[in-house]
């Protein structure tokens, strides 16, 4: 890799971190058509909606996957910005964190599709078997746990003295703190990292262009 693919890899990099950090405060902000709303419950049958519900429901689900697949896009150029940014002082971590960052995509992906999946089955008034429910679910939490440890290396790995640097490290570390946090308090806590994650990634990739030289 050349000086000048390394710095157009990181600008990338930080574009695609900040496409992802607004794909997800849309996310967030996107009103659901009833609460509570559990997708797992509702894909799987166990929650029976109206047709009004379930019309509005599709409506929201097309909204969420198309704002989500924009994040996942560029959440994996995060993952390669990451790599390129360390690629010059450790290759093989780098490479690591690049295909660690696409398999975490490609679970997201996954997910996504089988989310997608099981809302066309609804539709067509039936539903996926519980096994596939059960690989949904499983792939879903895969998916996080993927997110955080690539992260938490990622941030040890760009750790030095510089504040945004410091600060990356910190919340690459709380990540790894709040993931089990899930399993008590729900989804909330993780999304809410994720969107600071993303923000502080776009900085800092952003920042560390001009570090490589043409």
């Amino acid at each position: 890799m050349t000086k000048s693919q390394q710095r157009n890899f990181i600008i990338t990099g930080a574009i695609g971190a900040l496409v992802s950090f607004v794909a997800l405060i849309v996310m967030f902000f996107l009103p659901t058509p009833f609460t509570p709303m559990n997708h797992f419950s509702i894909l799987s049958g166990a929650s029976v909606l109206s047709t009004e519900q379930l019309s509005a429901y599709k409506n929201y689900m097309t909204l969420n996957l198309t704002w989500d697949s924009l994040y996942l896009i560029g959440h994996v150029t995060m993952w390669f910005g990451y790599a390129a940014l360390l690629f010059r002082e450790n290759p093989v971590l780098a490479v690591f964190i690049a295909v660690l960052g696409f398999f975490c995509g490609w679970l997201d992906f996954t997910e996504n599709e089988i989310r997608w999946a099981a809302l066309e089955a609804l539709l067509s008034k039936s539903h996926l078997p519980i096994s596939q429910i059960a690989q949904w679910r499983i792939i879903f939490g895969l998916s996080f746990w993927a997110l955080f440890l690539c992260a938490l290396i990622s941030g040890i790995a760009v750790l030095d003295r510089t504040g945004i640097r410091k600060l990356v490290c910190a919340i690459a570390v709380a990540g790894v703190l709040i993931a089990p946090m899930s399993y008590q308090s729900g989804f909330l806590p993780a999304f809410l990292w994720i969107i600071v994650w993303h923000a502080v990634s776009a900085v800092l990739l952003w920042s560390s262009r001009s570090v490589i030289s043409e």
